[in-house]
């Protein structure tokens, strides 16, 4: 598997012409899962910006079936080395690409505290995970705020991160937008599933209540104007009521 990785990274950087190998056959080569060995070449294909035989369309399909397996926990547990091809695909041109990159660690984390300490240890992984969303296209902002989401989701070391670049003022800037203002109901939903989450993280981190406190008063404002049993209301809801139930905003409030 090794060899496998090692070789999709060469041929990324020497841009290579000749056509990704056939997946089974590697595996048979190198003795790696047949599952794990075609993750590899669909990584590796999805990078291959250079290659005149690979097109977008290509890059995309492969990308969109990477995502697929790496919905397995099994497989999001074992990519290891493909990380960092992984991270990279972030900063591609191509709004499709790095769309499905985000997806793809979205899909990876969620759920999944192997997959979220991974993702931490990818220097810079998570800042630039929180750049994307508040890009101007709107599939990386989309996929951007369900990687950050499902990455906050009961990890303190994944808050750590988005603390230290700035986070809060970039989900400010998303709520007053995306939120008070903007008129895609995904994307506000997207942006308040990442107060959710967080809120869901005052049980490991008190701090996460202070912050969130900032916010009260806009989340009350939201949920005046939501119906009954929405999605976007019960989640303001559940933000709520972990707030009023954090000691530290007890503390503020006596």
């Amino acid at each position: 598997m090794e060899k496998l990785l090692q070789w999709s990274i060469k041929a990324q950087e020497e841009g290579m012409a000749a056509p990704p190998p056939d997946p089974k056959q590697l595996a048979i080569l190198f003795g790696a899962p047949d599952e794990l060995a075609e993750m590899a070449v669909e990584l590796h294909t999805a990078s291959s910006t250079q290659n005149e035989h690979i097109t977008l369309d290509q890059r995309i399909e492969q990308l969109e079936s990477f995502h697929d397996h790496v919905e397995n926990i099994d497989n999001a547990n074992n990519i290891g080395s493909m990380w960092p091809v992984l991270i990279k695909l972030i900063d591609d041109p191509e709004p499709e690409i790095s769309g499905l990159a985000l997806s793809s660690i979205g899909a990876a984390v969620q759920n999944n505290r192997k997959s979220q300490l991974d993702l931490c240890n990818q220097e810079g992984a998570v800042a630039k995970i929180i750049s994307k969303c508040e890009s101007k296209s709107v599939i990386e902002k989309k996929q951007a705020l369900f990687a950050l989401s499902s990455a906050l989701s009961h990890c303190p070391e994944v808050y750590d991160q988005f603390t230290a670049v700035k986070g809060w003022e970039v989900l400010s800037n998303l709520l007053n937008t995306d939120v008070m203002k903007g008129t895609n109901s995904a994307l506000r939903t997207r942006v308040l599933s990442v107060f959710n989450s967080l809120g869901m993280l005052i049980e490991d981190r008190s701090d996460v209540a202070i912050e969130l406190k900032k916010f009260k008063p806009d989340f009350e404002k939201i949920l005046k104007t939501e119906e009954d049993g929405s999605t976007d209301g019960e989640k303001i809801i559940t933000v709520l009521s972990c707030l009023q139930t954090a000691k530290p905003i007890k503390l503020l409030e006596e």
